[in-house]
This record gives structure tokens, C-alpha cells and sequence, in this order.
């Protein structure tokens, strides 16, 4: 059941919806670039009726990034036991309860958004009180799995909604989000008694503009040490052209590239293979970032994703994951021994950070996936919050 939104009064929701129809909305084909996306969570844990305060890091963006939209996200798996008594001594009780679920989002002491949920229970006869039957327990069961109960879009198109220029920046964002569980359809004479627990994955997902542009025609680009001399960079160009050339970069943080050498196209129709070792410096130690930039013969340039290789030198991995490969829905974290707090970062195999979840007080956690992943090999970056080190595990998704 996908949540739905709070509703307004009709004569507000027609003249809100004439006023965006007068607005320009924003589209993603503004972009000249390559759309990216990244995702920052946090995990909380409540009795199912609880206010808490949400915050999460702003989108700082690099040089000539463009910040489109801000989707605000909350995933809710709860569990629960109900007990039903029936009170009345002249009457059995026959009934179809539910449990609901309401949880609203504010932002600067303003309501921005709600959803709803319910999840249905059997039907349920109780026998009038002081007889064998006027009771029933429903043992513990999970009546919310990930459910997606709010679902917030900020793209500067509402003019009710926060401006978008509140999630960007170096500092944080904060909202006040307040859950209530409650039960539905129980007759006056039934007393309930509910036990219940939940876990809410609370998330902001920014939606950016990368100004450059993605190499269409590289069928393949890849890093592999070869030696502890050398590092074999290999490609496979499509439709190669005469006069294009390519340069090699190369970083030591993903971040700052410069060139190191450039190789000039084969004159062949069709595809092209090529490669170059890489001299790997004595006592060289951590991990190398590697991409191509391939120019054409009219000056256009685009890139390839970023490669990673590792040299080693740091301490083992500290953590690990399960199942690998991954459900298409989510992996699981065990942290080796307990820390204050630990943030880990799911990369893709370009670098480029795909989400952000912290987990605080716990040995384990797991993290949903908020966009299917497709094929292909990913990094999840575990940070001790503690002494700040980092460790680093690849999963495969097929």
C-alpha cells in the first residue's frame, strides 16, 4: 500500500494545484550533464509512538555540480503483540481489528508531510468476560517490512515546501518526525493491550547535475595489479575515430586527478583494444584512483568511471558483510567489536557515493538499498565515528 499524503481541504488543494500549474517546473533535461543521485540515512529505534529529531548531512556540491532536488524518505519495519480482553460479562465480541500507523514530518515547526499505513489482523471472536475464551493474544509478528510511509519531494516547483537552497551547504539539516501507532475496528467493551517495537530508516536522497558528460563510446575501462611494479590499465573504445586521443589520470583521493600520459587513437574501423602498465612507486601504500578522458578530434571530452586499486598497507577489514552477493533489497553489517558509532558508505565502482547510513549503540545493522542497484561490483566504507579509520569491503550485485 503506497502512503498517502495529507489532504487539504478542497477550495486550498484547487488553488494550490492552479498555483503550480502557473509555475516552471524543473526538469532533469536542464541537466547538459549526467544526473547523479546520493543518498545520506540514519536508523533509529522506538515502542512505535515516539518523536524524534532527524538530522542529516546538506549536499555540499564540487565545482559545476547543480543541486536538482532533495527526496526526503522514511522506511518503517515494526513488529507487534496485541492482546484483546473482552470486558462485557453479557455479550461475546466478534470483530475485524487492524493496526494503523501515522507518522508526520515537520520541518521549522511547520507540518511538510505525512503517511499512513494499516496492517490487518485476522478476525477475531471473544467469548463474553469470566469465560475460557474472552481473551486472545496475536503473538509477535512483523505487520510493517520497509514499508515506505513518507515519500517528500523538494525541487523548488512548491511553494509551500522548504526552498531548496536550506539542503545545500557544508552543515546539517534537521526535522522533527513523530510516529503514532494505534488500533482500528476494536469494539468499546474489548480492552487492547499492545507491545511493540520499530525500527525507521530515515534518509535524504539529492538528485545532482555532474556537468561531465560520461563516455558513451568506451565499452570497457579496467585496473588490475599485474606486479608489485605495475598496474595494467585497459580499454575497449567503440566506433573509434581518427584524431582522438586519450589521457590516463590518476588520484590518490578520487577527488584531485591529473594527467600522466596520453595515447593516440588506432585508425581502425570499428572497435579498439588498448592498454598501459603503470610504474608503481616504491613503498607506495593505500589506494589509487584511475580515469580516462577520452578527447575527439573536435575537442569534445567525456570520462570513463573511476577505477580503484588497492596497494594495501592499511589495517585488515573490520567489519563484514552478508549475504554477498546482496538481496536486491538490502546487506547486512557485522562491526567486530563495539565502537561509538560507525558511518558506512556504499560506492559505486567509480567512487562516487551512492548512500550514507550511521548506526550508533550496535555490533550489527543493516542497510535498504533506496534504487535498485544494477550489476556490478560496489564498496561499502565502514568509519569508526570513534577514531575516524576507515575500512573498506567490495560486494558483488548480479
Amino acid at each position: 500500500m503506497k502512503p498517502r499524503r495529507l489532504l487539504l481541504p478542497g477550495a486550498i488543494y484547487w488553488l494550490l494545484n492552479c498555483l503550480l500549474s502557473c509555475l516552471p517546473q524543473h526538469s532533469f533535461a536542464q541537466c547538459g550533464g549526467t544526473i547523479q543521485t546520493v543518498t545520506y540515512s540514519t536508523t533509529v529505534h522506538g515502542s512505535g509512538s515516539d518523536t524524534y529529531t532527524m538530522t542529516l548531512p546538506q549536499y555540499d556540491p564540487p565545482l559545476g555540480f547543480t543541486l536538482l532536488s532533495a527526496t526526503v524518505d522514511s522506511y518503517l519495519t515494526a513488529t507487534a503483540v496485541v492482546t484483546f480482553q473482552n470486558t462485557s460479562a453479557v455479550s461475546n465480541q466478534s470483530f475485524n481489528p487492524s493496526i494503523g500507523r501515522s507518522d508526520i514530518l515537520n520541518y521549522n515547526g511547520t507540518d511538510i508531510s505525512g503517511g499512513v499505513g494499516t496492517f490487518p489482523y485476522p478476525h477475531t471472536n471473544l467469548l463474553r468476560a469470566g469465560l475460557a475464551g474472552d481473551t486472545k493474544v496475536w503473538p509477535l509478528r512483523t505487520v510493517f517490512n520497509n514499508y515506505n510511509i513518507i515519500d517528500y519531494v523538494i525541487d523548488g516547483s512548491d511553494p509551500f515546501a522548504p526552498p531548496l537552497s536550506d539542503f545545500q551547504g557544508s552543515g546539517d539539516v534537521s526535522f522533527t518526525y513523530t510516529s503514532t501507532s494505534f488500533m482500528n475496528f476494536v469494539p468499546l467493551p474489548v480492552n487492547v493491550s499492545t507491545s511493540s517495537n520499530d525500527d525507521i530508516t530515515f534518509s535524504i536522497t539529492y538528485t545532482v547535475c555532474n556537468p561531465v558528460l560520461l563516455a558513451t563510446d568506451l565499452i570497457s575501462f579496467t585496473a588490475t595489479r599485474q606486479t608489485d611494479q605495475t598496474i595494467l590499465l585497459a580499454w575497449i573504445s567503440a566506433n573509434e575515430e581518427a584524431g582522438r586521443r586519450y589521457e590516463l589520470e590518476s588520484s590518490t583521493d578520487g577527488r584531485s586527478f591529473h594527467a600522466f600520459a596520453t595515447r593516440q587513437s588506432e585508425v581502425v574501423s570499428g572497435n579498439a583494444s588498448y592498454t598501459y602498465s603503470y610504474p608503481i612507486a616504491t613503498g607506495a601504500k593505500g589506494k589509487l584512483y584511475f580515469r580516462l578522458k577520452p578527447v575527439n578530434a573536435d575537442g569534445t571530452a567525456s570520462y570513463s568511471g573511476i577505477r580503484i586499486v588497492d596497494l594495501g598497507g592499511d589495517a585488515g577489514p573490520d567489519f563484514s558483510i552478508y549475504p554477498n552477493p546482496p538481496t536486491d533489497e538490502f546487506v547486512n553489517f557485522v562491526f567486530d567489536s563495539p565502537r561509538s558509532g560507525w558511518q558506512v558508505d556504499v560506492l559505486a565502482a567509480n567512487g562516487s557515493l551512492l548512500q550514507r547510513q550511521s548506526y550508533h549503540n550496535t555490533s550489527a545493522g543493516r542497510l535498504y538499498f533506496r534504487r535498485r542497484l544494477a550489476a556490478g561490483v560496489y564498496f561499502a566504507r565502514a568509519i569508526d565515528l570513534g577514531s575516524g579509520k576507515p575500512f573498506v569491503k567490495s560486494f558483488v550485485v548480479r
